[in-house]
Protein backbone atom coordinates (compact mmCIF):
# COMPACT_ATOMS: atom_id res chain seq x y z
CA UNK A 1 0.00 0.00 0.00
CA UNK A 2 3.07 2.24 1.06
CA UNK A 3 4.16 1.71 -2.66
CA UNK A 4 1.24 2.47 -4.39
CA UNK A 5 0.74 5.47 -2.38
CA UNK A 6 4.33 6.56 -3.23
CA UNK A 7 3.81 6.13 -6.68
CA UNK A 8 0.98 8.06 -6.91
CA UNK A 9 2.74 10.73 -5.27
CA UNK A 10 5.63 10.31 -7.64
CA UNK A 11 2.84 10.74 -10.22
CA UNK A 12 1.64 13.33 -8.62
CA UNK A 13 4.93 15.26 -8.38
CA UNK A 14 5.58 14.82 -11.85
CA UNK A 15 2.06 16.06 -13.07
CA UNK A 16 2.55 19.30 -11.04
CA UNK A 17 6.33 19.91 -12.81
CA UNK A 18 4.66 20.04 -16.34
CA UNK A 19 3.16 23.45 -15.83
CA UNK A 20 6.18 24.95 -15.15
CA UNK A 21 7.53 23.77 -18.41
CA UNK A 22 4.10 25.11 -21.04
CA UNK A 23 4.63 28.47 -21.77
CA UNK A 24 3.47 30.97 -19.24
CA UNK A 25 0.64 32.14 -21.68
CA UNK A 26 -1.34 28.26 -20.43
CA UNK A 27 -1.07 29.28 -16.62
CA UNK A 28 -4.67 29.18 -16.52
CA UNK A 29 -5.15 25.93 -17.82
CA UNK A 30 -2.71 24.31 -15.89
CA UNK A 31 -4.66 25.76 -12.92
CA UNK A 32 -7.95 23.65 -14.18
CA UNK A 33 -5.45 20.64 -14.41
CA UNK A 34 -4.29 21.00 -11.22
CA UNK A 35 -7.71 20.44 -10.08
CA UNK A 36 -8.60 18.05 -12.02
CA UNK A 37 -5.51 15.93 -10.92
CA UNK A 38 -6.02 16.61 -7.57
CA UNK A 39 -9.72 15.79 -7.87
CA UNK A 40 -8.42 12.13 -9.14
CA UNK A 41 -6.14 11.95 -6.35
CA UNK A 42 -9.04 12.58 -3.98
CA UNK A 43 -10.98 9.91 -5.93
CA UNK A 44 -7.97 7.29 -5.83
CA UNK A 45 -7.67 7.75 -2.35
CA UNK A 46 -10.84 7.54 -1.68
CA UNK A 47 -11.25 4.44 -3.70
CA UNK A 48 -8.21 2.72 -3.26
CA UNK A 49 -9.36 -0.50 -2.25
CA UNK A 50 -11.86 -0.67 -5.82
CA UNK A 51 -8.59 0.30 -7.75
CA UNK A 52 -6.23 -1.96 -6.27
CA UNK A 53 -8.66 -4.36 -6.95
CA UNK A 54 -9.11 -3.28 -10.40
CA UNK A 55 -5.25 -3.39 -10.73
CA UNK A 56 -5.42 -7.00 -9.89
CA UNK A 57 -8.97 -7.58 -12.03
CA UNK A 58 -6.80 -6.29 -14.54
CA UNK A 59 -3.51 -8.15 -14.27
CA UNK A 60 -5.65 -11.48 -14.01
CA UNK A 61 -7.21 -10.32 -17.42
CA UNK A 62 -4.01 -9.73 -19.16
CA UNK A 63 -2.31 -13.34 -17.81
CA UNK A 64 -5.57 -15.20 -18.37
CA UNK A 65 -5.78 -13.00 -22.29
CA UNK A 66 -1.70 -14.44 -22.23
CA UNK A 67 -2.70 -17.54 -21.75
CA UNK A 68 -5.40 -17.36 -24.20
CA UNK A 69 -2.88 -16.36 -26.54
CA UNK A 70 -0.80 -19.40 -26.06
CA UNK A 71 -3.65 -21.70 -26.91
CA UNK A 72 -4.81 -19.94 -29.97
CA UNK A 73 -1.11 -20.68 -31.09
CA UNK A 74 -1.53 -24.13 -30.09
CA UNK A 75 -4.78 -24.66 -31.58
CA UNK A 76 -3.66 -23.11 -34.72
CA UNK A 77 -0.60 -25.66 -35.01
CA UNK A 78 -2.79 -28.45 -34.15
CA UNK A 79 -5.29 -27.29 -37.10
CA UNK A 80 -2.66 -27.08 -39.38
CA UNK A 81 -1.48 -30.85 -38.45
CA UNK A 82 -4.82 -31.84 -38.33
CA UNK A 83 -5.12 -30.69 -42.07
CA UNK A 84 -2.59 -32.04 -42.93
CA UNK A 85 -3.46 -35.61 -41.50
CA UNK A 86 -6.83 -35.19 -42.85
CA UNK A 87 -5.71 -35.03 -46.46
CA UNK A 88 -2.80 -37.49 -45.84
CA UNK A 89 -6.44 -40.01 -44.81
CA UNK A 90 -8.42 -38.42 -47.91
CA UNK A 91 -5.15 -39.63 -49.66
CA UNK A 92 -5.11 -42.83 -48.44
CA UNK A 93 -8.55 -43.43 -48.32
CA UNK A 94 -8.56 -42.38 -52.16
CA UNK A 95 -5.81 -45.23 -52.70
CA UNK A 96 -7.42 -48.34 -50.62
CA UNK A 97 -10.85 -47.41 -52.38
CA UNK A 98 -8.88 -47.80 -55.60
CA UNK A 99 -7.04 -50.72 -54.40
CA UNK A 100 -10.10 -51.91 -52.96
CA UNK A 101 -11.57 -51.58 -56.30
CA UNK A 102 -8.92 -53.43 -58.22
CA UNK A 103 -9.03 -56.12 -55.84
CA UNK A 104 -12.46 -56.53 -56.64
CA UNK A 105 -11.84 -56.46 -60.31
CA UNK A 106 -9.78 -59.27 -60.01
CA UNK A 107 -11.98 -61.04 -57.88
CA UNK A 108 -13.90 -60.91 -61.02
CA UNK A 109 -11.76 -61.51 -63.22
CA UNK A 110 -9.53 -64.42 -61.24
CA UNK A 111 -10.10 -66.85 -64.32
CA UNK A 112 -8.57 -65.23 -67.28
CA UNK A 113 -6.06 -63.53 -64.39
CA UNK A 114 -5.02 -67.01 -63.69
CA UNK A 115 -4.92 -67.76 -67.32
CA UNK A 116 -3.25 -64.93 -67.34
CA UNK A 117 0.07 -65.47 -64.96
CA UNK A 118 0.21 -68.89 -66.45
CA UNK A 119 1.59 -67.46 -69.76
CA UNK A 120 5.13 -68.40 -68.32
CA UNK A 121 4.83 -71.97 -68.36
CA UNK A 122 2.64 -71.84 -71.68
CA UNK A 123 5.63 -70.35 -73.47
CA UNK A 124 7.90 -73.23 -72.29
CA UNK A 125 5.58 -76.00 -73.57
CA UNK A 126 4.85 -74.21 -76.76
CA UNK A 127 8.64 -73.89 -77.47
CA UNK A 128 9.14 -77.62 -75.84
CA UNK A 129 6.60 -78.84 -78.02
CA UNK A 130 8.20 -76.68 -80.92
CA UNK A 131 5.25 -74.58 -81.79
CA UNK A 132 7.02 -71.92 -82.30
CA UNK A 133 3.77 -69.38 -83.95
CA UNK A 134 2.00 -69.79 -80.40
CA UNK A 135 4.83 -69.39 -78.35
CA UNK A 136 5.02 -65.95 -80.44
CA UNK A 137 1.39 -64.99 -80.15
CA UNK A 138 1.99 -65.54 -76.27
CA UNK A 139 4.76 -63.24 -76.42
CA UNK A 140 2.79 -60.65 -78.52
CA UNK A 141 -0.33 -60.94 -75.84
CA UNK A 142 1.63 -60.26 -72.82
CA UNK A 143 3.63 -57.39 -74.54
CA UNK A 144 0.42 -55.64 -75.60
CA UNK A 145 -0.76 -56.30 -72.09
CA UNK A 146 2.05 -54.77 -70.33
CA UNK A 147 2.06 -52.09 -72.52
CA UNK A 148 -1.59 -51.19 -71.72
CA UNK A 149 -1.37 -51.78 -67.72
CA UNK A 150 2.61 -50.84 -67.23
CA UNK A 151 2.05 -48.85 -64.13
CA UNK A 152 0.65 -52.12 -62.35
CA UNK A 153 3.88 -54.23 -60.85
CA UNK A 154 1.83 -57.36 -61.19
CA UNK A 155 2.03 -57.24 -65.32
CA UNK A 156 5.74 -55.90 -65.12
CA UNK A 157 6.75 -58.59 -62.66
CA UNK A 158 5.05 -61.05 -65.15
CA UNK A 159 6.82 -59.52 -68.12
CA UNK A 160 9.91 -59.74 -66.44
CA UNK A 161 9.15 -63.44 -65.60
CA UNK A 162 8.22 -64.25 -69.12
CA UNK A 163 11.34 -62.77 -70.15
CA UNK A 164 13.30 -65.04 -68.29
CA UNK A 165 11.38 -68.28 -69.45
CA UNK A 166 12.30 -67.36 -72.57
CA UNK A 167 15.63 -67.20 -72.10
CA UNK A 168 16.14 -70.25 -70.33
CA UNK A 169 14.02 -72.13 -73.13
CA UNK A 170 16.26 -70.70 -75.79
CA UNK A 171 19.12 -72.15 -74.23
CA UNK A 172 17.79 -75.74 -72.70
CA UNK A 173 15.53 -76.01 -75.74
CA UNK A 174 15.78 -74.17 -78.91
CA UNK A 175 19.44 -74.19 -79.25
CA UNK A 176 20.06 -77.95 -78.22
CA UNK A 177 17.88 -79.13 -80.70
CA UNK A 178 19.73 -76.94 -83.36
CA UNK A 179 22.40 -79.09 -81.61
CA UNK A 180 20.65 -82.28 -82.35
CA UNK A 181 19.11 -84.15 -85.34
CA UNK A 182 17.40 -81.84 -86.97
CA UNK A 183 14.96 -82.01 -90.15
CA UNK A 184 14.80 -79.41 -92.83
CA UNK A 185 11.00 -78.04 -91.66
CA UNK A 186 12.08 -77.93 -87.97
CA UNK A 187 15.79 -76.09 -89.13
CA UNK A 188 13.06 -73.26 -91.29
CA UNK A 189 10.52 -72.77 -88.26
CA UNK A 190 13.24 -72.48 -86.08
CA UNK A 191 15.11 -69.91 -88.08
CA UNK A 192 11.57 -68.14 -88.41
CA UNK A 193 11.36 -68.03 -84.94
CA UNK A 194 14.55 -66.23 -84.53
CA UNK A 195 13.64 -63.88 -87.39
CA UNK A 196 10.61 -62.82 -85.63
CA UNK A 197 12.17 -62.79 -81.80
CA UNK A 198 14.46 -59.70 -83.77
CA UNK A 199 17.57 -61.61 -83.76
CA UNK A 200 20.11 -60.12 -86.60
CA UNK A 201 20.10 -62.23 -89.55
CA UNK A 202 23.73 -62.51 -89.93
CA UNK A 203 23.67 -64.07 -85.84
CA UNK A 204 21.08 -66.17 -86.93
CA UNK A 205 23.72 -67.52 -89.33
CA UNK A 206 26.43 -67.95 -87.20
CA UNK A 207 24.09 -69.20 -84.45
CA UNK A 208 22.83 -72.20 -86.90
CA UNK A 209 26.13 -72.74 -88.43
CA UNK A 210 27.76 -73.26 -84.94
CA UNK A 211 25.48 -75.65 -83.65
CA UNK A 212 25.18 -77.76 -86.53
CA UNK A 213 28.80 -78.08 -86.27
CA UNK A 214 28.76 -78.98 -82.56
CA UNK A 215 25.83 -82.07 -83.82
CA UNK A 216 28.46 -82.84 -86.68
CA UNK A 217 31.36 -82.71 -84.44
CA UNK A 218 29.65 -85.49 -81.94
CA UNK A 219 29.25 -88.04 -84.98
CA UNK A 220 32.35 -87.99 -85.93
CA UNK A 221 33.53 -88.23 -82.48
CA UNK A 222 31.25 -91.43 -82.40
CA UNK A 223 32.50 -93.02 -85.11
CA UNK A 224 36.48 -92.34 -83.72
CA UNK A 225 35.27 -94.47 -81.28
CA UNK A 226 34.93 -97.30 -83.39
CA UNK A 227 37.94 -99.70 -82.76
CA UNK A 228 38.26 -101.15 -86.34
CA UNK A 229 39.47 -98.66 -89.02
CA UNK A 230 37.74 -100.16 -91.91
CA UNK A 231 34.76 -99.71 -90.14
CA UNK A 232 35.74 -95.92 -88.41
CA UNK A 233 36.59 -94.99 -91.61
CA UNK A 234 33.07 -96.35 -93.09
CA UNK A 235 31.43 -94.04 -89.94
CA UNK A 236 33.35 -90.83 -91.06
CA UNK A 237 32.17 -90.94 -95.24
CA UNK A 238 28.39 -91.56 -93.42
CA UNK A 239 29.06 -88.44 -91.61
CA UNK A 240 30.36 -86.42 -94.10
CA UNK A 241 28.53 -87.96 -97.15
CA UNK A 242 24.65 -87.62 -95.13
CA UNK A 243 25.26 -84.75 -92.05
CA UNK A 244 27.45 -82.76 -93.47
CA UNK A 245 25.77 -81.87 -96.39
CA UNK A 246 22.31 -82.63 -95.22
CA UNK A 247 23.32 -79.26 -92.75
CA UNK A 248 24.73 -77.49 -96.17
CA UNK A 249 21.10 -78.47 -97.82
CA UNK A 250 19.19 -77.21 -94.55
CA UNK A 251 21.16 -73.85 -94.74
CA UNK A 252 20.28 -73.24 -98.03
CA UNK A 253 16.82 -74.00 -97.12
CA UNK A 254 16.58 -71.64 -94.07
CA UNK A 255 18.96 -68.70 -95.68
CA UNK A 256 18.38 -66.99 -99.00
CA UNK A 257 21.99 -66.89 -101.12
CA UNK A 258 23.62 -63.53 -100.48
CA UNK A 259 27.03 -62.96 -101.89
CA UNK A 260 27.20 -59.39 -102.45
CA UNK A 261 26.83 -59.12 -98.17
CA UNK A 262 29.41 -62.07 -98.08
CA UNK A 263 26.84 -63.91 -95.89
CA UNK A 264 27.20 -66.54 -97.33
CA UNK A 265 31.34 -66.51 -96.80
CA UNK A 266 29.60 -67.98 -93.14
CA UNK A 267 28.53 -71.17 -94.89
CA UNK A 268 32.07 -71.56 -96.90
CA UNK A 269 34.06 -71.02 -93.83
CA UNK A 270 32.14 -73.77 -92.22
CA UNK A 271 32.39 -76.39 -95.22
CA UNK A 272 36.07 -75.55 -95.16
CA UNK A 273 36.71 -76.47 -91.83
CA UNK A 274 34.41 -79.58 -91.73
CA UNK A 275 35.54 -80.88 -94.95
CA UNK A 276 39.41 -80.32 -93.28
CA UNK A 277 38.81 -82.45 -89.92
CA UNK A 278 36.87 -84.74 -92.25
CA UNK A 279 40.16 -85.48 -94.25
CA UNK A 280 42.46 -85.39 -90.87
CA UNK A 281 40.21 -88.06 -89.17
CA UNK A 282 40.66 -90.07 -92.95
CA UNK A 283 44.39 -89.85 -93.48
CA UNK A 284 44.69 -91.06 -89.50
CA UNK A 285 42.60 -93.84 -89.95
CA UNK A 286 43.73 -94.91 -93.63
CA UNK A 287 47.38 -95.67 -92.12
CA UNK A 288 46.06 -98.30 -89.99
CA UNK A 289 44.83 -99.89 -92.81
CA UNK A 290 46.79 -102.69 -94.40
CA UNK A 291 44.43 -105.06 -96.47
CA UNK A 292 44.36 -104.23 -99.92
CA UNK A 293 40.61 -105.13 -100.41
CA UNK A 294 39.32 -103.05 -97.49
CA UNK A 295 40.88 -100.40 -98.78
CA UNK A 296 39.15 -100.81 -102.67
CA UNK A 297 35.72 -100.92 -100.61
CA UNK A 298 37.17 -97.19 -98.53
CA UNK A 299 38.09 -96.24 -102.53
CA UNK A 300 35.07 -97.10 -103.89
CA UNK A 301 32.94 -95.32 -101.04
CA UNK A 302 35.05 -92.17 -101.52
CA UNK A 303 34.22 -91.76 -104.58
CA UNK A 304 30.40 -91.88 -104.02
CA UNK A 305 30.79 -89.58 -101.41
CA UNK A 306 32.65 -86.91 -103.36
CA UNK A 307 30.29 -87.07 -106.03
CA UNK A 308 27.21 -86.55 -103.44
CA UNK A 309 29.48 -83.33 -101.88
CA UNK A 310 30.00 -82.03 -105.35
CA UNK A 311 25.97 -81.81 -105.99
CA UNK A 312 26.09 -79.37 -103.39
CA UNK A 313 29.14 -77.46 -104.54
CA UNK A 314 31.53 -78.90 -101.74
CA UNK A 315 33.95 -81.34 -103.94
CA UNK A 316 36.45 -82.51 -101.39
CA UNK A 317 37.65 -85.29 -103.88
CA UNK A 318 40.92 -84.28 -104.29
CA UNK A 319 41.65 -84.25 -100.60
CA UNK A 320 40.23 -87.47 -100.50
CA UNK A 321 42.48 -88.65 -103.31
CA UNK A 322 45.69 -87.31 -102.08
CA UNK A 323 44.97 -89.10 -98.99
CA UNK A 324 44.24 -92.53 -99.90
CA UNK A 325 47.20 -92.13 -102.89
CA UNK A 326 49.65 -91.49 -99.94
CA UNK A 327 48.21 -94.65 -98.19
CA UNK A 328 48.42 -96.69 -101.35
CA UNK A 329 51.87 -95.44 -101.85
CA UNK A 330 52.62 -96.46 -98.33
CA UNK A 331 51.31 -99.73 -98.38
CA UNK A 332 53.28 -100.45 -102.06
CA UNK A 333 56.78 -99.04 -100.20
CA UNK A 334 56.24 -101.53 -97.02
CA UNK A 335 56.21 -104.63 -99.23
CA UNK A 336 58.54 -103.44 -101.90
CA UNK A 337 60.76 -102.58 -99.00
CA UNK A 338 60.46 -105.67 -97.40
CA UNK A 339 61.16 -107.00 -100.65
CA UNK A 340 64.41 -104.91 -101.21
CA UNK A 341 65.28 -106.13 -97.61
CA UNK A 342 64.75 -110.00 -98.52
CA UNK A 343 66.96 -110.10 -101.35
CA UNK A 344 69.85 -107.64 -99.61
CA UNK A 345 70.03 -110.46 -97.17
CA UNK A 346 69.79 -113.55 -99.58
CA UNK A 347 71.91 -111.98 -101.44
CA UNK A 348 74.37 -111.49 -98.80
CA UNK A 349 74.61 -115.66 -98.07
CA UNK A 350 74.40 -116.72 -101.86
CA UNK A 351 77.35 -118.03 -103.54
CA UNK A 352 77.82 -118.52 -106.74
CA UNK A 353 79.19 -121.85 -106.71
CA UNK A 354 76.76 -124.82 -107.91
CA UNK A 355 75.59 -127.55 -105.78
CA UNK A 356 77.76 -130.45 -105.75
CA UNK A 357 77.08 -133.24 -108.22
CA UNK A 358 75.06 -130.89 -110.23
CA UNK A 359 75.39 -130.10 -114.42
CA UNK A 360 75.71 -126.28 -115.58
CA UNK A 361 76.10 -125.49 -118.65
CA UNK A 362 75.21 -122.01 -120.61
CA UNK A 363 72.05 -120.63 -120.09
CA UNK A 364 69.67 -120.17 -123.09
CA UNK A 365 67.97 -116.73 -123.28
CA UNK A 366 64.46 -116.95 -124.85
CA UNK A 367 63.43 -115.09 -128.33
CA UNK A 368 62.57 -111.83 -129.18
CA UNK A 369 59.54 -111.08 -127.77
CA UNK A 370 59.59 -113.02 -124.57
CA UNK A 371 58.57 -110.45 -122.88
CA UNK A 372 54.89 -109.54 -124.18
CA UNK A 373 51.91 -109.98 -122.51
CA UNK A 374 50.00 -113.04 -123.66
CA UNK A 375 46.37 -113.50 -123.26
CA UNK A 376 45.24 -114.91 -119.83
CA UNK A 377 46.60 -114.87 -116.55
CA UNK A 378 50.57 -114.64 -116.23
CA UNK A 379 52.14 -117.26 -114.34
CA UNK A 380 55.30 -117.00 -112.37
CA UNK A 381 58.17 -118.43 -113.87
CA UNK A 382 59.49 -121.60 -112.21
CA UNK A 383 62.81 -121.49 -112.66
CA UNK A 384 63.23 -118.80 -110.55
CA UNK A 385 62.70 -121.06 -107.91
CA UNK A 386 66.91 -121.89 -108.08
CA UNK A 387 67.93 -118.31 -107.46
CA UNK A 388 66.37 -117.08 -103.79
CA UNK A 389 67.29 -113.44 -103.92
CA UNK A 390 64.91 -113.57 -107.26
CA UNK A 391 62.27 -115.45 -105.86
CA UNK A 392 62.25 -113.11 -103.11
CA UNK A 393 62.06 -110.07 -104.85
CA UNK A 394 59.64 -111.45 -107.01
CA UNK A 395 57.52 -112.44 -104.45
CA UNK A 396 57.87 -108.92 -102.48
CA UNK A 397 56.73 -107.15 -105.54
CA UNK A 398 53.74 -109.88 -106.53
CA UNK A 399 53.01 -109.51 -103.10
CA UNK A 400 52.80 -105.58 -102.89
CA UNK A 401 50.96 -105.45 -106.55
CA UNK A 402 48.40 -108.13 -105.28
CA UNK A 403 47.83 -105.34 -102.45
CA UNK A 404 47.19 -102.88 -104.71
CA UNK A 405 45.69 -104.33 -107.36
CA UNK A 406 42.11 -102.83 -107.31
CA UNK A 407 43.57 -99.26 -105.29
CA UNK A 408 45.56 -97.71 -108.28
CA UNK A 409 44.14 -94.28 -108.19
CA UNK A 410 46.26 -91.32 -109.54
CA UNK A 411 49.15 -90.70 -108.18
CA UNK A 412 50.33 -94.03 -107.37
CA UNK A 413 51.57 -95.17 -111.15
CA UNK A 414 54.60 -92.68 -111.25
CA UNK A 415 55.67 -93.70 -107.68
CA UNK A 416 55.23 -97.36 -108.24
CA UNK A 417 57.21 -97.59 -111.45
CA UNK A 418 59.99 -95.41 -109.46
CA UNK A 419 60.19 -97.93 -106.45
CA UNK A 420 60.27 -100.81 -109.07
CA UNK A 421 62.71 -99.45 -110.78
CA UNK A 422 65.17 -98.54 -108.13
CA UNK A 423 64.95 -102.29 -107.26
CA UNK A 424 65.50 -104.05 -110.24
CA UNK A 425 68.23 -101.33 -111.00
CA UNK A 426 70.23 -102.24 -107.41
CA UNK A 427 69.83 -105.53 -108.41
CA UNK A 428 71.24 -105.07 -111.87
CA UNK A 429 73.82 -103.21 -110.41
CA UNK A 430 74.80 -105.88 -108.49
CA UNK A 431 75.06 -108.03 -111.19
CA UNK A 432 77.40 -105.83 -113.16
CA UNK A 433 79.63 -104.98 -110.16
CA UNK A 434 80.45 -108.87 -110.42
CA UNK A 435 80.98 -109.59 -113.74
CA UNK A 436 84.30 -108.42 -114.61
CA UNK A 437 85.92 -111.03 -111.69
CA UNK A 438 83.56 -113.58 -112.62
CA UNK A 439 84.02 -113.56 -116.19
CA UNK A 440 87.86 -113.06 -115.89
CA UNK A 441 88.15 -117.34 -115.50
CA UNK A 442 86.21 -120.16 -116.60
CA UNK A 443 84.52 -121.91 -113.65
CA UNK A 444 81.82 -123.09 -112.35
CA UNK A 445 81.25 -119.99 -110.39
CA UNK A 446 81.19 -117.62 -113.81
CA UNK A 447 78.19 -120.30 -115.34
CA UNK A 448 76.08 -119.95 -112.20
CA UNK A 449 76.63 -116.48 -112.57
CA UNK A 450 75.39 -116.36 -115.97
CA UNK A 451 72.83 -118.59 -115.36
CA UNK A 452 71.56 -115.85 -112.24
CA UNK A 453 72.05 -113.02 -115.07
CA UNK A 454 69.68 -115.48 -117.41
CA UNK A 455 67.25 -115.91 -115.06
CA UNK A 456 67.40 -112.33 -114.27
CA UNK A 457 66.95 -110.92 -117.43
CA UNK A 458 65.02 -113.57 -119.30
CA UNK A 459 62.52 -114.76 -116.73
CA UNK A 460 62.44 -112.10 -114.19
CA UNK A 461 62.67 -108.82 -115.73
CA UNK A 462 59.93 -109.37 -118.23
CA UNK A 463 58.09 -111.34 -115.51
CA UNK A 464 58.21 -107.84 -113.41
CA UNK A 465 57.46 -105.93 -117.10
CA UNK A 466 53.91 -108.15 -117.11
CA UNK A 467 53.14 -107.28 -114.16
CA UNK A 468 53.46 -103.86 -114.36
CA UNK A 469 51.40 -104.13 -117.96
CA UNK A 470 48.16 -105.75 -116.12
CA UNK A 471 48.52 -103.46 -113.22
CA UNK A 472 49.13 -99.80 -114.70
CA UNK A 473 48.67 -100.84 -118.43
CA UNK A 474 51.08 -100.31 -121.08
CA UNK A 475 52.33 -96.88 -120.81
CA UNK A 476 53.44 -97.13 -117.22
CA UNK A 477 55.27 -100.76 -118.55
CA UNK A 478 57.05 -98.46 -121.28
CA UNK A 479 58.22 -96.16 -119.30
CA UNK A 480 59.81 -98.71 -117.04
CA UNK A 481 60.90 -100.81 -119.95
CA UNK A 482 62.68 -97.80 -121.48
CA UNK A 483 64.76 -96.23 -117.75
CA UNK A 484 65.77 -100.08 -117.78
CA UNK A 485 66.83 -100.78 -121.33
CA UNK A 486 70.67 -100.07 -120.94
CA UNK A 487 71.01 -101.41 -117.92
CA UNK A 488 69.17 -105.02 -119.04
CA UNK A 489 70.96 -105.18 -122.59
CA UNK A 490 74.41 -104.32 -120.64
CA UNK A 491 73.87 -107.60 -118.71
CA UNK A 492 71.92 -109.31 -121.85
CA UNK A 493 74.98 -109.11 -124.17
CA UNK A 494 76.64 -111.66 -120.94
CA UNK A 495 74.44 -114.33 -122.20
CA UNK A 496 75.94 -116.53 -124.78
CA UNK A 497 73.73 -117.07 -127.89
CA UNK A 498 73.57 -120.91 -127.73
CA UNK A 499 72.72 -123.18 -125.21
CA UNK A 500 72.20 -127.40 -124.99
CA UNK A 501 68.76 -127.26 -124.03
CA UNK A 502 69.04 -131.13 -122.30
CA UNK A 503 72.24 -129.52 -120.02
CA UNK A 504 69.89 -126.98 -119.15
CA UNK A 505 67.14 -129.47 -118.23
CA UNK A 506 69.78 -131.29 -115.76
CA UNK A 507 70.49 -128.64 -114.01
CA UNK A 508 67.02 -127.44 -113.22
CA UNK A 509 66.13 -130.94 -112.29
CA UNK A 510 69.01 -130.78 -109.63
CA UNK A 511 67.04 -128.42 -107.73
CA UNK A 512 63.94 -130.71 -107.31
CA UNK A 513 63.72 -132.48 -104.39
CA UNK A 514 65.34 -129.51 -102.25
CA UNK A 515 63.57 -127.11 -100.46
CA UNK A 516 62.47 -124.28 -102.47
CA UNK A 517 60.69 -121.18 -101.75
CA UNK A 518 57.33 -120.90 -103.57
CA UNK A 519 56.33 -117.73 -105.78
CA UNK A 520 53.11 -116.08 -105.70
CA UNK A 521 51.51 -117.01 -108.82
CA UNK A 522 49.73 -114.41 -110.71
CA UNK A 523 45.87 -115.02 -111.80
CA UNK A 524 43.55 -112.28 -113.65
CA UNK A 525 40.10 -111.95 -112.03
CA UNK A 526 38.54 -110.69 -114.68
CA UNK A 527 39.17 -107.17 -114.45
CA UNK A 528 42.50 -106.36 -115.72
CA UNK A 529 44.11 -106.66 -112.55
CA UNK A 530 46.17 -109.28 -110.84
CA UNK A 531 45.44 -111.09 -107.45
CA UNK A 532 47.44 -113.58 -104.90
CA UNK A 533 46.70 -117.02 -105.20
CA UNK A 534 47.91 -117.69 -101.54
Amino acid sequence: MKRLLACVRDACTRMQLLPFLLVSGMNHEVSDESRVRHSIVEATVEHFALFTETQDVNARVAAAAGNSLNTVERLSDSLSKLQKLSQAIVSAGQQWREKKQVALNAVAQHPKLLVFLEAPALLSDCLRKEMYHEALAVLEHIRRSVQSMENIELFCRLEDETRATLENALGELVLPRLAGQLTVASAVKITTFFRRLGVPEAQIRRIFLQKRGEYVSGLFQDAENNKVPHSRIFGYLTVFKVYVIDVVLQFCACFSPDTESGLCCDLAEWCHRRAFIFVQYLRSSLEKITNGSELASIIEQCSVCGSAAAQVHMDVSSLVNEAIAARVRGLLEEHLSQAAQSYATSMATFSWRPPSGSLWSAPQCPKEGGGVVKDGPASAPLCLLQYLPLAYVLNGILTAFNTIRKCVVPGVELFCISRVEEIVRMMANDLAQDKDLLLAVESDEKQAYLQFVNAFVCDFYPHVLICVQELLGDKPKHVLENRMRSAIESLRSLIPSQIDSCQAEIVQQSFEGQPQTELTPMVGDGEGGIESGV
